[in-house]
C-alpha cells in the first residue's frame, strides 16, 4: 500500500459482502489503504460441541493477528461488523498496535449472545444442545460458553486515552442483540456513537 494507514475489515457472518467491498473501496479513496480478512473459521465445520466457539475465535484471532503483523509498519485500525464486530472488538482491545476501531453492530458478553441470538444455526445448535447436554436453562447454556470462550470484550481491558474508539448500535437487532451491545458501549464509551 501506498498510504500510511490501513484499516483491517473484519466482515459478517456469511463472509464478505457488497458493504464490506464498499467500506474497503471508499477507504481506498481517502487515501487510506483496507485489507478484508476472509475465510478464517471453516465455517462449513458445525458440530453441537460447545468448543467449536473456541476454535471460531481462536482462528479469527489468529487471522487477524496475522494480518496485523504482515502490516505492522502502518498506522492501522479495525472495522467489523456483527460476528466481525466481535472479533474485531476483541483483537482492539488485545493489540496495541491498533490504534482506532469502528465496531458495527457488534457487542459483549459473547455467551450471551450466543445463547440468545435469532441467527438459525445457533437456534438450531441450541435446541439440539439442550437435549444432548441437559440444560435445564438459558442459563445453564450461558454458563457452560463462558467456560470455554478464550474471549470477553466486556473484561479486556486497554488504554482508551492512546485509541479512537466508534460504534453504530442497532436497534431491536437480534442476530447480536441491541442490549449486548450497549453493554459494550457503556464498558468502552466511544467516542463516536450512533444509533
Amino acid at each position: 500500500p501506498n498510504s500510511k494507514k490501513i484499516v483491517l475489515i473484519v466482515p459478517p457472518t456469511g463472509g464478505v459482502n457488497f458493504i464490506d467491498k464498499s467500506y474497503a473501496a471508499n477507504l481506498c479513496k481517502s487515501n487510506i489503504s483496507a485489507v478484508i480478512i476472509q475465510n478464517w473459521t471453516g465455517d462449513n465445520e458445525y458440530n453441537l460441541e460447545l468448543e467449536i466457539h473456541k476454535r471460531f475465535y481462536n482462528r479469527a484471532q489468529r487471522a487477524i493477528e496475522l494480518t496485523k503483523e504482515k502490516y505492522s509498519h502502518l498506522q492501522l485500525g479495525i472495522l467489523g461488523t456483527s460476528v466481525g464486530g466481535i472479533h474485531a472488538s476483541i483483537a482492539f482491545a488485545r493489540f496495541k498496535t491498533i490504534k482506532t476501531g469502528l465496531f458495527i453492530v457488534s457487542g459483549g458478553n459473547i455467551a450471551s449472545i450466543i445463547a440468545n441470538t435469532d441467527q438459525e444455526i445457533l437456534l438450531d445448535a441450541k435446541k439440539k444442545r439442550f437435549k444432548r447436554y441437559k440444560f435445564n436453562s438459558n442459563k445453564e447454556y450461558k454458563d457452560a460458553l463462558s467456560r470455554i470462550l478464550p474471549f470477553e470484550p466486556l473484561k479486556m481491558e486497554f488504554d482508551r486515552s492512546r485509541k479512537k474508539i466508534g460504534m453504530i448500535i442497532s436497534t431491536n437487532d437480534q442476530i447480536v442483540p441491541t442490549e449486548n451491545q450497549q453493554e459494550l458501549q457503556e464498558k468502552w464509551k466511544p467516542i463516536i456513537l450512533s444509533t
